[in-house]
């Protein structure tokens, strides 16, 4: 039993080391670059230099249109989320008295000072980088105007 303890022990802390060296811990996956499958192509399947640099645009301009996509779906998840955000708001505010409602206010903002600053510190975004309600209201008066 001992033995067993001790061969796992070992083996989480050498899956830990190598994926502290590589940086996967920290960002998981992530797929090759245009070049990387390139390269990978030329040898498995033994092409050319022009099959090699036909891939290699085709390969890019996929990653390019995927990045717009990703990032043309980040932006309508925000506007979502502000938009929940806004509502909830809304509904809290009608409920509390003004004095409640703003002690509210400042509590989230305290803690949203104090998410900023555990984030600065370990050189992050912030946790899933929320957005705030003065960034919600920003975001819905450019929708609007």
């Amino acid at each position: 039993m001992k033995k067993l303890s001790l061969v796992t022990l070992i083996c989480l802390l050498c899956t830990a080391s190598y994926n502290a060296q590589t940086g996967r811990g920290e960002r998981g996956y992530e797929p090759p670059t245009p070049e990387e499958r390139t390269e990978r192509m030329v040898g498995q399947l033994n092409l050319d230099e022009q099959q090699a640099n036909s891939l290699l645009e085709i390969f890019t301009a996929a990653d390019e249109q995927r990045d717009a996509m990703k990032a043309e779906h980040e932006q309508l998840i925000r506007q979502d989320m502000c938009a929940l955000f806004l509502s909830t708001s809304d509904q809290v505010e009608a409920v509390l008295t003004a004095e409640q409602y703003a002690e509210l206010d400042e509590m989230m903002q305290r803690r949203a000072d104090h998410r900023a600053e555990h984030a600065s510190r370990k050189g992050k975004r912030g946790p899933k980088n929320r957005p705030s309600l003065e960034d919600c209201e920003n975001l819905s008066s450019q929708a609007s105007s």
